[in-house]
């Protein structure tokens, strides 16, 4: 049986898709006749080949994990969940419509699943009397399309009280249901092996037209541009066209003044394409821009990383980002694009600074602090060091190191002006200092069950280091230039070829991840499904997957942010999609959950207090 709806979803929604919808996996060839028929002026494009039966001997880690016997087990139960959900709500319900949906739902599911399939909107246009519009499924069906088909017929007829109206194509009989006046008719039918499903009176006759032609240009550039091994969904959104159309739409000024100044008005599409690639799973996208980055679009700068700027993370390091970005820079463009969208927007956001610079008592950290620091930043957090909780390092390269000292200064100044009007009250923490590795370090120790963090920095010759813990910066001034470091990982380095690099790096450990993640997923799945259980859906934790048959065939997640020229490149490779979101999401609930009264609460600062740790520089 192809991969159902349980070992795909279970991989979406508790750990996340880089890959997008769980369709078209693992991938089948190809499916011509579909890629024929998209429409050769597209305004939104969406395809899937077939999903075939995974192999526990395939080279690809995701087939692997898919062929387990209990995901397929797996994909039973909820194919069995859906069956009896079904059924119950026909016991429920008499009326026909119920009756009618439930056999189109039963098997629709699963051709939908299985593929192949394309869904397209090539028009769109706005009518005094309603509007005008192209659109459309093509599904691959074979021996299925006759039900499916009568699913479809007994469905519509119970919703518009009529049979529906048989309508000739290029001599093949469709069925066609009308809606009524201003809304646009509905159309179906079967096409050689393929159920066509078409909304608006040409939709029917542009399809079977179009399967008789090459595949569009757009679709032909975007596989060139994205190339896969073996793909599974390709997406594509005609942005130019889209934008014309929202200002045809809506002939609003303000809008078309905001499209300008934003750089919007540059973008040309959107396309990704994801499938496998030997071992791993990949999605590329690309972001089509004609001519220069301008507003918002120029935030990001053009200068790429270099292999050297990732030599001081760890290659244990279960994540790890490093990006290219001036914040000087950024926040100026920022500024300067909203003053011209609304002024008044622009005037708020610099208020921040403002409020910033009064506590500060006129240190202005925009003008002052931003300037002297570089555009190199890093952020990464190891197993051994806290892990994806209390692990996390992040640094910033600095340009002026005594322009960078001095707005610390004034920042420690702030804090200490803050702990004696806190003394008085009897609630003060403590601004520490401590020498580690000859370097300084200082840290807030805040006497408050609120506070779950002891942030500590430390300004060191070319660089500003924060973390949650000082453990964890104690840990990275440790760090030992002669080891090994994140640009030896192979899947990193490879990034980095002669003339190409990336502007942003994201990697992820993701089997060491997933030893944290799994447990607390399996914690919030019994919590949901116990909800369920009161609904009457008769699913319990034990349909979980064990964690031995996942974690065997995780290895690396590797992301790349590439500006080019002519647009924004991203890859992304990874074994099994998206484990790094859900313990991102979980990082994010548990943190929330625990401090979201804290950040209501001024922190509480009292006397600087030295402590000097006597270990050698490294």
């Amino acid at each position: 049986m192809f991969a159902g709806p349980v070992e795909l979803g279970i991989l979406l929604l508790f750990f996340g898709n880089g890959m997008g919808l769980p369709l078209g996996v693992p991938p089948q060839p190809v499916d011509v006749k579909i890629d024929q028929a998209a429409p050769e002026d597209c305004l939104v494009y969406f395809s899937w080949v077939q999903s075939g039966d995974p192999s526990v001997k395939s080279i690809n880690r995701l087939e692997r994990v898919l062929a387990d016997v209990e995901f397929r087990q797996l994909s039973k139960v909820l194919w069995k969940q859906l069956d009896d959900g079904i059924k119950k709500l026909t016991e429920r319900d008499k009326s026909p419509e119920a009756g009618a949906l439930a056999g189109l739902v039963t098997q629709g599911a699963r051709q939908l699943m299985r593929g192949p399939g394309a869904l397209y909107l090539a028009h769109f246009q706005m009518q005094p009397d309603g509007f005008d519009i192209d659109a459309g499924l093509m599904l691959g069906v074979g021996e299925a399309g006759p039900q499916l088909v009568k699913h479809i017929d007994q469905f519509l007829s119970a919703i518009v009280r009529a049979p529906p109206t048989p309508v000739k194509v290029e001599g093949v009989t469709f069925h066609r249901a009308l809606l009524g006046p201003g809304i646009p008719s509905l159309t179906w039918g079967l096409h050689r092996d393929y159920l066509l499903f078409g909304v608006g009176d040409s939709a029917i006759a542009n399809s079977v037209q179009r399967t008789k032609t090459p595949a569009p240009q757009w679709l032909t550039q975007v596989t060139r541009q994205l190339p896969v091994e073996k793909r599974s969904t390709l997406a594509y959104v005609n942005l130019k066209a889209g934008l014309k159309l929202l200002l045809t739409s809506v002939p609003d000024p303000d809008v078309s003044r905001t499209i300008k100044v934003s750089g919007l008005e540059n973008l040309t599409h959107l396309g990704t394409v994801s499938g496998f690639d030997g071992e791993e799973t990949v999605t590329r996208s690309f972001l089509g821009i004609n001519g220069k980055r301008t507003g918002f679009l120029a935030v990001a700068g053009n200068r790429p990383l270099e292999r050297k700027d990732l030599q001081r993370i760890p290659a244990d390091a279960v994540v790890a980002i490093a990006l290219r970005l001036d914040a000087g820079e950024s926040v100026s463009r920022i500024v300067e694009t909203l003053t011209q969208i609304e002024p008044r927007a622009a005037r708020e956001f610099e208020s921040g600074f403002q409020e910033i610079a009064r506590e500060l008592e006129g240190y202005d950290v925009r003008r002052e602090l931003f300037p002297a620091l570089g555009n190199l930043w890093t952020a990464h957090t190891t197993a051994n060091n806290g892990s994806f909780v209390t692990g996390w390092v992040f640094s910033v390269r600095l340009k002026d190191r005594v322009a960078a000292e001095r707005g610390l200064l004034k920042v420690m100044e702030s804090f200490q002006r803050q702990s004696e009007r806190d003394q008085q009250r009897g609630r003060a923490g403590a601004l520490r200092k401590m020498t580690f590795a000859g370097e300084q370090i200082h840290y807030l120790a805040i006497p408050d069950d609120d506070i779950l963090v002891t942030p500590a920095w430390c300004l060191r010759k070319d660089e500003l280091v924060v973390s949650l813990f000082p453990q964890a910066l104690k840990s990275y001034l440790k760090h030992d230039a002669s080891t090994k470091s994140l640009d030896a990982v192979p899947q990193v380095a490879k990034l980095f070829q002669a003339g190409r690099s990336p502007t942003v790096v994201v990697y992820t450990d993701t089997r060491e991840l997933f030893k944290w993640a799994y447990p607390l997923t399996q914690v919030g799945v019994n919590v949901v499904l116990a909800q369920l259980q009161r609904g009457g859906v008769e699913i319990d934790s034990s349909i979980l997957p064990t964690a031995g048959s996942i974690a065997p065939h995780l290895g690396s997640a590797v992301t790349a942010w590439y500006l080019q020229e002519d647009g924004v490149y991203v890859d992304r490779r990874q074994s099994v999609p998206g484990i790094s979101g859900v313990a991102l999401w979980l990082q994010g609930m548990m943190f929330f959950t625990l401090e979201r009264q804290s950040f209501g609460r001024r922190m509480d600062f009292g006397e600087t207090i030295e402590a000097v740790e006597d270990v050698p520089r490294r």
